[in-house]
């Protein structure tokens, strides 16, 4: 299936930006088992996920066409390998949730390429519930390596924050 061919498309303000939509009165919106791609200026598809393949870090995906990574909110890199860490998001990182140092993401659903979802760090109806022990990224649908000891990670990036088993490598304990 290509994304010509796909079931709906729609048109968008300016889809060539992240949307990032504020407050807990947005209704979540249930895509699975489909992804967002917008396919040019003004238009965007929800394309069934047998459309993709392969495998990028942190929850990223690959179409098939362009074999390049698109990246969950909060992930960047060409492999989707570098957390943007708290209070951050967008494609680079640069965006800025808030300049509230207590709020940040909090209580935000963000939509981008890659879907609509939770902020890295956050689940929850309304986007505001820390990730549980052993769970990271975009509403907290990762798990951290196995082989981080205590099964801790970092909530937004990943990273193993009590070392990692031996023959594992810091920040995410991957084998060399």
């Amino acid at each position: 299936m290509s994304p010509e061919d796909n079931l709906i498309r729609w048109g968008l303000f300016d889809p060539l930006r992240d949307i990032l939509i504020r407050g807990s009165k947005c209704p979540r919106i249930k895509m699975s088992p489909y992804r967002l791609y917008f396919i040019g200026y003004f238009h965007l598809s929800i394309v069934e996920p047998s459309y993709y393949q392969g495998s990028c870090l942190n929850g990223g995906y690959i179409i098939k066409k362009s074999l390049k990574c698109i990246c969950p909110p909060g992930f960047k890199g060409q492999f989707c390998e570098t957390g943007c860490g708290v209070n951050s998001y967008g494609s680079d990182c640069k965006g800025v949730c808030s300049i509230q140092s207590d709020k940040m993401c909090r209580g935000m659903f963000m939509c981008t390429s890659y879907g609509c979802t939770c902020p890295t760090g956050l689940t929850g109806p309304s986007c505001n519930e820390d990730c549980t022990m052993g769970t990271y990224g975009a509403d907290c649908k990762q798990t951290c390596s196995k082989h981080c000891l205590n099964n801790m990670c970092d909530q937004y990036t990943g990273v193993c924050l009590n070392g990692c088993s031996v023959g594992y490598i810091l920040p995410y304990c991957r084998k060399n």
